[in-house]
């Protein structure tokens, strides 16, 4: 009889091992190699003239926010008219917080506004637009000195009501059998 060969033990731990190690490493290699490059100080130098060219990046609105844009333009034509400006551009270019609230209080006078809500929405699109023409954003602290002059006076002197404060009725299922009951002897008496 032939002899055999006595199987050699074999670690399969050490052998898992070795391969997911293998695998982890070259996964790190193809990762460092992916990696962008670190500037040098003469490319940092290069980047900052490049981006003191740039001095706004529009936002890429969304389809509903340009047409919200273009109806507050219109909105804002009409102010410019009634103001006298020679220019809407120009008038958006030189406006400030004075403006804004102005163009706020011009909305309510001409416009049918009922909750706050809608003439806090209109300053909104006002601020898309000045962004849009302007190629900067309204400074923060004006937008928040307008908003404490919206909620004081604005909402008082039009007696703006809150948003949603009416609200809809709700009928639970009393209410319904009882309009059901309430028809059918409306539809007895016809008869």
């Amino acid at each position: 009889m032939p002899a055999r060969c006595q199987p050699q033990p074999r670690d399969r731990n050490a052998d898992f091992v070795r391969r997911f190690t293998a695998k982890q490493r070259a996964a790190h290699d193809n990762q460092v190699a992916k990696q962008a490059k670190a500037l040098t100080a003469d490319q940092h130098a290069a980047f900052r003239k490049q981006l003191e060219m740039v001095h706004f990046l529009p936002p890429a609105y969304a389809d509903a926010t340009k047409i919200n844009i273009v109806g507050i333009l219109r909105k804002w034509k009409s102010y410019c008219t009634f103001c006298r400006f020679q220019n809407w551009r120009d008038a958006v270019q030189v406006a400030n917080r004075a403006t804004a609230v102005s163009f706020l209080e011009y909305l309510c006078q001409t416009y049918r506004i009922a909750t706050s809500g809608t003439s806090w929405q209109y300053f909104r699109q006002y601020k898309q637009l000045y962004a849009s023409v302007t190629g900067r954003y309204m400074d923060t602290n004006d937008s928040k000195e307008i908003k404490k002059w919206h909620d004081a006076i604005l909402v008082a002197r039009y007696n703006l009501r809150a948003s949603n404060m009416l609200g809809k009725d709700v009928a639970n299922v009393d209410t319904l059998l009882l309009s059901r009951a309430y028809e059918d002897a409306n539809r007895r008496k016809e008869m």
